[in-house]
């Protein structure tokens, strides 16, 4: 499993689409598809900008700023 399937697995784990993370991550879907079929390698950059995003949405609500991510990918979740 390469590092991008296992971030996405963590993702679903924790009830985050791929669409949600890639937003916060600021990295195209359909980029993330071609990486995890294979057809193209994603820089390191962008396999940390996943990662980055994914710590930033599960992570507590400690400050407003915080708070206000959560709540913005809670609302992309039900959306």
């Amino acid at each position: 499993m390469n590092p991008v399937d296992k971030i996405i697995l963590r993702a679903k784990g924790q009830g985050i689409t791929m669409t949600a993370l890639c937003a916060e991550a600021g990295v195209h879907p359909a980029q993330v598809s071609r990486w995890r079929r294979g057809r193209v390698r994603p820089l390191y950059d962008s396999v940390l900008a996943l990662e980055e995003a994914l710590e930033r949405l599960t992570a507590p609500a400690e400050t407003p700023e915080a708070a206000l991510l959560q709540a913005a990918a809670a609302q992309t979740l039900t959306s």
